[in-house]
C-alpha cells in the first residue's frame, strides 16, 4: 500500500488505533473511513507482518471491505466460527487469535452479536470499530455501536469532512442534509438511485414506490435474497401485513420455494 496524505484528524485516528486497546472511527459516507482502515493496516505492518483480522456483519459488507483493502475479510459469524447447532465456537474460553481486529459497518451490529464478538476478543488484541453512527440502528435489539460512542468510555474519532468526490454521487451530500434536518436532493434522471423522497403525500404512493423500486432491482439482476424491505410497523398500508403479500408476488412469482414464506408468519418486509 502506498503512503497517503492524511489531515490532522485522520492522523490522530490512525495513531489512536495503533496505540489504544480499543478505538472507534465514525463518519458518514465519503468521510474517508476506508482510507483510514487501509492506512492503519499499512502502518501496523510497517515493521513486520502482523496477524490482522477484518470483519463485517454481512457477507456483502465483508466482500466490499476485502475489495477496498486487498485483505481477507469475513463476516462476524464466520470469524466467530458459528455453527447452527453449537452457536459461536469462538468465545472467552476459545478466543480469537491475532494482533488486531478491525470491524467495519458496526452500526449494523445488534447487542447479542456485539456481545459475542467482544467476548471472543482476547487481551492484547487491538480492536478498531468502524461505522456510521448516524445510520439507522440495527434490525435486531440494541444499538451498541451508538451506545459505545455516547458512553465516552472509549476514544472516538468523528470524521466530518467529505473526502470522496464520486462523479455523480450525491450520497455524501444527502447524508449531511438529512443529519441537518433538511430535505435531501434527488436525481430523477438516474435510475440506479432511489429517486423520490416522499416528505408528504399519500401512504399509498409511498407503498407503490417501494414496490416499483423492488421491481427495478429485480430487473437489474438482483436476486430475491438480496432484497429486504424494512418498515416501521405491522399494520397499515405501509405495514408488514399489507406489503408482504405484494412483495411475495414480485419476489416469488415463479413459485420459488422460499422458507421465508412457508408458514406465512413473516416475509420480506420486516417491521
Amino acid at each position: 500500500m502506498a503512503d497517503v496524505r492524511l489531515d490532522e484528524i485522520q492522523e490522530r485516528a490512525v495513531e489512536m488505533a495503533l496505540a489504544e486497546p480499543i478505538s472507534v472511527i465514525t463518519g458518514g459516507p465519503g468521510r474517508g473511513k476506508t482510507t483510514l482502515v487501509r492506512e492503519i493496516i499499512r502502518r501496523a505492518c510497517a515493521d513486520g507482518p502482523k496477524d490482522i483480522l477484518l470483519a463485517a456483519p454481512t457477507g456483502r459488507a465483508a466482500r466490499r471491505l476485502a475489495e477496498l483493502t486487498g485483505c481477507e475479510a469475513r463476516t462476524i459469524h464466520r470469524l466467530l466460527e458459528y455453527h447452527p447447532d453449537e452457536g459461536f465456537r469462538r468465545h472467552a474460553d476459545y478466543p480469537l487469535q491475532g494482533d488486531m481486529l478491525i470491524v467495519d459497518e458496526c452500526s449494523m451490529i445488534d447487542l447479542p452479536l456485539m456481545s459475542s464478538l467482544l467476548e471472543a476478543v482476547p487481551g492484547g488484541m487491538r480492536l478498531i470499530l468502524v461505522g456510521d453512527a448516524d445510520q439507522l440502528p440495527p434490525v435486531g435489539p440494541g444499538a451498541p455501536f451508538q451506545d459505545l460512542i455516547r458512553s465516552g468510555r472509549v476514544p472516538v474519532t468523528r470524521l466530518e469532512r467529505v473526502y470522496r468526490q464520486d462523479a455523480g454521487s450525491i450520497i455524501p451530500r444527502n447524508a449531511a442534509l438529512v443529519n441537518a434536518g433538511k430535505m435531501p436532493a434527488t436525481e430523477p434522471d438516474n435510475p440506479s438511485y432511489i429517486r423520490k423522497v416522499y416528505a408528504r403525500g399519500f401512504r399509498e404512493q409511498m407503498a407503490a414506490a417501494v414496490l416499483k423500486y423492488v421491481e427495478f432491482l429485480l430487473g437489474e439482476g438482483h436476486k430475491p435474497d438480496d432484497i429486504q424491505v424494512l418498515v416501521p410497523r405491522r399494520d397499515g398500508v405501509l405495514g408488514v401485513k399489507t406489503l408482504n403479500p405484494q412483495l411475495r408476488k414480485l419476489l416469488n412469482s415463479a413459485g420459488r420455494d422460499s422458507g421465508v414464506f412457508k408458514d406465512g408468519s413473516f416475509g420480506w418486509a420486516t417491521g
